[in-house]
């Protein structure tokens, strides 16, 4: 198959995959510089005990969040592929 007979469906999945997965490594390269500053992190005066703690909980949270973003992004891809191969396949069978 060339680059040409990949149907705008196939490329539109390409670009939704890609987004995805740029977005979700966005995400959780976020969480993991979060994490790098809970080190340094000192609670207030009136800040609950274990706040560093539940701060370090939102990022965990975070990290998760943008894997799953991630993981949605390669599941568009296996889509996509899946997709071309089936267009592939229909175009090769005669009428």
């Amino acid at each position: 198959m060339k680059a040409n007979d990949v149907p705008r469906f196939g490329r539109v999945l390409d670009l939704i995959g890609l987004l995805l997965f740029v977005v979700g490594g966005g995400v959780f390269v976020r969480a993991w510089l979060g994490f790098e500053g809970v080190r340094h992190y000192q609670p207030g005066p009136h800040e609950p005990l274990w706040s560093a703690m539940h701060r370090a909980n939102g990022f965990l949270r975070l990290q998760h969040i943008g894997a799953a973003v991630m993981a949605a992004g390669i599941a568009v891809f296996v889509v996509a592929w899946w997709t071309a191969g089936r267009v592939k396949r229909t175009a090769k069978e005669p009428s």
